[in-house]
């Protein structure tokens, strides 16, 4: 009996599970069969080269080539919906006013509560853009020497050269009668001596005659290396901080610097979160605008994107430095529980499989 009643339990929970899944799979099935009925909703941004103009008036790049192949595998039929940013077209995917997000969406753990994410189809993360003619300029070296302590170095040294002068003098009227009698031509020919000595180490005025003569000369040559060296160093030390300083070499030296980013993506954030002094420009040209005019001191934005215009502008003074920051991958957006995540990820993985994302990759990163 109690055989018979377990047998009957058993029957009943495969029975039950048996239908959940036909219910689930119907479901499913009529939701896929629903959305892919009507031209999918295709959210993108024009950012290079993930998506941009195509001569033809259409679309091309990474991001685009991608999708319209994974497309074709599942025969769904769409149209492209352009957006100025990544948070416009994850609000138009949590409104229902668009199915997909083809772009280089950063997957992150707060834009998981807005939408689901395809599986990673490129590692990213940010970095950061510099302007290489903003390594040194002559504007750098009025302002390091204008600093107050520089400014006391070279009033030392100007302070010791009047001295000696000034010493000279007294020793030249009593031991040359052929120098001048009055104390201010004097005090100008002593100058004159003093500096010729220290700048050159000779000079055509007449010496100072007999072993004293000659005693005060080798002490005016030995004091003014001192002066000279003392000043060439503590300046030339001070230009190799100032320089190290006023360049950005990484994420430690952003703060109280500009720093350029797009509007609505990780870089945003990213300066938010640090507060950092944020300028928001539309697209990555905007910006690079602004860094070439010293509106801004660097750009952080996606380390692809910026790798990109690099290598398609080469005639433009800008280079990345630094490491990357915020390790991230890239995914193509759905809306939550969408039924059309998991064929895409299927043909995703198969064109990985077959060598298609790597010839994509090549064609628009290189090789490496």
């Amino acid at each position: 009996m109690v055989g018979m009643k377990l047998r009957a339990s058993i029957f009943v929970g495969r029975a039950l599970w048996l239908a959940m899944a036909v219910l689930s799979f119907s479901r499913l099935s009529g939701a896929e069969g629903d959305v892919v009925g009507k031209p999918l909703r295709v959210a993108i941004r024009m950012d290079e080269p993930f998506a941009m103009k195509a001569p033809d008036g259409g679309y091309k790049g990474y991001a685009i080539d991608l999708w319209e192949r994974i497309a074709a595998e599942n025969g769904w039929k769409y149209e492209f919906v352009e957006f100025h940013s990544t948070a416009e077209i994850l609000e138009a995917i949590s409104q229902g006013r668009a199915d997909v997000g083809a772009a280089n969406i950063t997957v992150t753990c707060s834009r998981l509560s807005a939408a689901d994410f395809s599986l990673p189809f490129l590692d990213a993360g940010l970095q950061i853009m510099v302007d290489d003619t903003r390594k040194s300029s002559g504007s750098q070296f009025w302002k390091v020497v204008s600093n107050p302590d520089h400014l006391e170095v070279v009033g030392i040294g100007s302070l010791v050269i009047v001295v000696l002068a000034l010493v000279v003098t007294l020793f030249e009227r009593r031991l040359d009668p052929e120098y001048p009698k009055g104390w201010i031509e004097g005090w100008v020919e002593s100058f004159y001596h003093v500096m010729s000595v220290i700048f050159t180490g000779k000079t055509n005025h007449k010496g100072i005659p007999g072993p004293w003569g000659r005693f005060f000369a080798a002490l005016w040559v030995a004091i003014g290396v001192a002066v000279v060296a003392f000043i060439t160093s503590s300046i030339t030390s001070s230009m190799t901080v100032n320089k190290l300083h006023g360049q950005i070499n990484g994420p430690q030296d952003l703060p109280g610097k500009a720093v350029g980013t797009i509007r609505g993506t990780l870089g945003q954030t990213y300066c938010e979160n640090h507060q950092l002094d944020m300028h928001l420009y539309g697209n990555l040209p905007d910006a690079v605008h602004a860094l070439l005019k010293r509106e801004i001191s660097c750009i952080l934005y996606d380390a692809p994107v910026l790798q990109y215009y690099d290598n398609a502008h080469p005639e433009l003074p800008v280079s990345e430095v630094g490491p990357i920051i915020n390790k991230a991958p890239y995914g193509f957006a759905f809306a939550p529980d969408s039924p059309l995540r998991i064929p895409f990820n299927r043909a995703l993985f198969s064109l990985e499989e077959n060598g298609f994302v790597n010839t994509l990759h090549i064609q628009y990163f290189g090789a490496n």
